[in-house]
């Protein structure tokens, strides 16, 4: 056996009605679907619309009661995300399924964290959900200090470490805000990009960076998800760069946001990271936008953005360019699996939706609302290819 192959299903509310309604819908979708013995969830993220701190913890709990009722339910990994659905809907599901023919599913749950593995003869994949600080917290240099104390809890219980990290989501409230932190104005994302490179650096030993996206959400809070893989040595692990982009951790001072008499620490992600197992083979594309070099292209136009940033993507995955990283075509993956779409404003998911389904088909997309890491970029997008 592999990498696991994954399925994903997208569930959005089939009735119209307030929030109780719209998820009581899905949610009866999600427990007929995990009806099925051959699947188990690895991962179900829930995006909801929300107003403010209380209504998401209102919402939260809701939800979280639901799911309790599921086998296993209080420790499925489940990660309750304040981004908006695509209207008319305030609740939708990403699922992702796997299937016991490829290991042994387990889940677990550390200091409140859950999390899921998946272990073969060859591989043990883990996913984490909601790495965060419990309780009150003070600003957001403690948040994101406290999620990656949070994370390096649920892998040292693994007996992992940050180098086992291939996949990073870091969900970041406020993102485009500034706030003082240690004598510095710093906007949250880049107060975010600090801490991260000072776990990287006591923790992380490899040359190369996880995929990743940084993302905002409707909340004050950070919080981080990922996708961590032991037993490297049975596994080739591929940084992949794009040549039409500059790497993230490259990006020049003037496009990083704070205070400038200081150094500012760019982010530290790869574009995406091919994986190698066996026969099996999965490309883990991080958040993209459209950024060319490290230029934001198309601001202020939503369509000409989403085009560049699907152009980003397949540069990305041809294979001109994985040639380069690894000279086997046969070894490609060859389908998408799954998309996730963060747009900037609401009412442009339509469009935005319009040109990926174009482009993508019937592949599983979610679509949310979110503040990206640049005020001046109006679309993100994430993907897995896998070979089938």
């Amino acid at each position: 056996m592999g990498i696991v192959k994954p399925r994903y299903k997208v569930i959005v509310p089939k009735a119209e009605g307030n929030f109780e309604i719209q998820w009581d819908n899905c949610f009866n979708e999600l427990s007929d679907t995990l009806q099925n013995p051959e699947y188990k969830p690895f991962r179900i993220c829930v995006f909801i619309h929300t107003i403010d701190e209380s209504d998401y913890n209102f919402k939260s709990e809701l939800i979280r009661n639901s799911i309790c009722s599921l086998v296993n339910g209080s420790l499925l990994p489940v990660s309750i995300i304040p981004q908006s659905p695509e209207e008319p809907y305030d609740v939708a599901i990403e699922l992702g399924m796997a299937s016991e023919k490829e290991g042994l599913i387990q889940y677990y749950s550390v200091d409140g964290i859950n999390y899921c593995t998946i272990t073969s003869d060859k591989l043990l994949e883990c996913w984490v959900v909601g790495a965060m600080m419990n309780g009150k917290y003070g600003g957001k240099y403690e948040s994101a200090d406290g999620s990656f104390q949070k994370l390096k809890l649920v892998l040292d219980s693994l007996e992992l470490n940050f180098d086992t990290i291939v996949r990073q989501w870091n969900y970041v409230g406020e993102i485009l805000d500034l706030s003082s932190a240690n004598g510095r104005t710093m906007q949250n994302y880049q107060i975010f990009n600090e801490i991260r490179n000072s776990y990287y650096s006591q923790y992380r030993n490899c040359s190369n960076f996880p995929a990743a996206t940084g993302i905002g959400i409707n909340s004050t809070r950070v919080w981080i998800d990922c996708y961590a893989i032991g037993n490297q040595s049975n596994i080739q692990i591929i940084p992949v760069s794009n040549p039409n982009q500059e790497d993230s951790y490259q990006y020049g001072q003037d496009v990083l946001v704070g205070d400038a008499i200081a150094h500012k620490q760019a982010p530290q992600f790869e574009r995406a990271i091919f994986l190698k197992s066996g026969a099996s083979s999965k490309l883990i594309i991080s958040g993209t936008a459209a950024i060319i070099g490290q230029k934001t292209i198309g601001i202020g136009d939503v369509v000409q953005q989403t085009k560049t940033t699907i152009d980003n993507i397949e540069t990305l995955v041809s294979r001109t360019n994985l040639m380069n990283h690894c000279s086997n075509p046969a070894e490609y993956p060859d389908k998408y699996s799954y998309l996730r779409v963060y747009v900037k404003y609401r009412s442009d998911i339509k469009t935005v939706k319009r040109i990926c389904t174009e482009n993508y088909g019937d592949v599983p997309m979610t679509f949310v609302q979110a503040d990206i890491c640049r005020d001046n970029l109006l679309v993100e997008i994430e993907a897995k290819k896998m070979n089938v």
